[in-house]
């Protein structure tokens, strides 16, 4: 059972989910594949996790059985779900919502050394449409106003268990971070009659400072505002705003731009290096057109949030952006 607490002076959400406390490592370092470590995620290991609602198999393979190269189930320690319930007092100055909705795990692969990046192409498509099918699923579900993809990757990226994974969310919110944003895109395009996010990646093209991929179907580039070393946005050429509805064509080359981007930000940066992932698509009352695109952010864990980062919300990065596009690039 979980909620959420809004503070109205910070314009801040926390999410309180007693649950997530009963995490085999809750406030423990992760665990290491090493001998004697059960892998709950490995194959044939199905029985120790909840029943899968979604799996790329092999034909003629059993639900709940090895034969999967990509695997969804319910998260065991959920933040979000069907059934909750408030425990804060009813005060005006302390406004409370039930963290209704769902929080699913999504296994990349049986492979227990392999991470998501460095997957084959076609393994990472078989993934981005599982992520396609569990967006679908969860935006007709009463009561769920955003969905959104994240990834851990690292111990101090947040990851409690070190077999590839990601996490899949459905929220009764939108988050302030994104009703922000979207308010902005909808008011420029408003006041300008153009989309800013139109204007942004016509500009970044035309700069390349910052660019560290550009396809027919997909470009990414370092942010020119980026919190993190190394951090990469990747968007749509095309303003498709659901990532529901991307084509296979989209589908192939995203997958083939974070292969070559990973491995520029791991040269720049070390080997398996730490970071978060997140999917950013359209909220489910919007359709988004005209002033939206789906976007998907990475932000390598290399360099460490601090004091001053917690303490005033304001980010301190040590790589100017068009430096670390050209050293992803192989340019430096």
């Amino acid at each position: 059972m979980s909620e959420l607490r809004f503070d109205p002076a910070a314009g801040q959400y926390v999410v309180f989910a007693p649950a997530r406390l009963k995490r085999p490592y809750a406030f423990k370092a992760p665990p290491a594949l090493t001998p004697g470590f059960e892998n709950p995620f490995a194959l044939g290991n199905e029985g120790k996790t909840p029943g899968e609602v979604y799996a790329h198999r092999e034909k003629g393979t059993l639900p709940d059985t090895p034969g999967w190269d990509i695997r969804v189930f319910p998260n065991l320690y959920p933040a979000f779900e069907a059934a909750t319930f408030l425990s804060g007092l009813g005060h005006p100055l302390f406004e409370t919502i039930a963290g209704t909705g769902g929080h699913e795990v999504m296994i990349e692969t049986p492979d227990e050394a392999l991470s998501l990046e460095k997957l084959p192409v076609q393994n990472l498509i078989s993934f981005f449409e599982a992520v396609q099918n569990r967006f679908q699923f969860w935006k007709s579900k009463p009561g769920v106003q955003s969905v959104y993809l994240f990834k851990n990757s690292g111990g101090v990226a947040g990851a409690s268990l070190p077999h590839s994974h990601s996490q899949l969310v459905a929220l009764p919110i939108v988050p302030p971070r994104f009703e922000i944003k979207n308010t902005f895109l909808k008011e420029y395009l408003q006041k300008n009659q153009r989309s800013y996010l139109n204007l942004l990646l016509e500009t970044e093209l035309q700069q390349q400072s910052r660019i560290v991929w550009q396809s027919e179907e997909i470009i990414a580039f370092c942010p020119y505002v980026s919190r993190f070393p190394y951090e990469v946005i990747f968007y749509p050429r095309k303003p498709i705003t659901d990532f529901g509805t991307n084509s296979s064509g989209v589908l192939k080359e995203l997958s083939e731009a974070i292969r070559t981007v990973f491995a520029g930000i791991e040269k720049s940066t070390r080997p398996d290096f730490p970071y978060n992932l997140f999917l950013n698509q359209v909220p489910v009352a919007e359709k988004g057109d005209d002033w939206f695109r789906w976007s998907l952010e990475v932000f390598p864990r290399v360099g460490g949030i601090a004091g001053f980062e917690t303490g005033t919300g304001m980010w301190m990065n040590s790589v100017l952006p068009e430096v670390a596009a050209k050293a992803i690039r192989g340019k430096v």
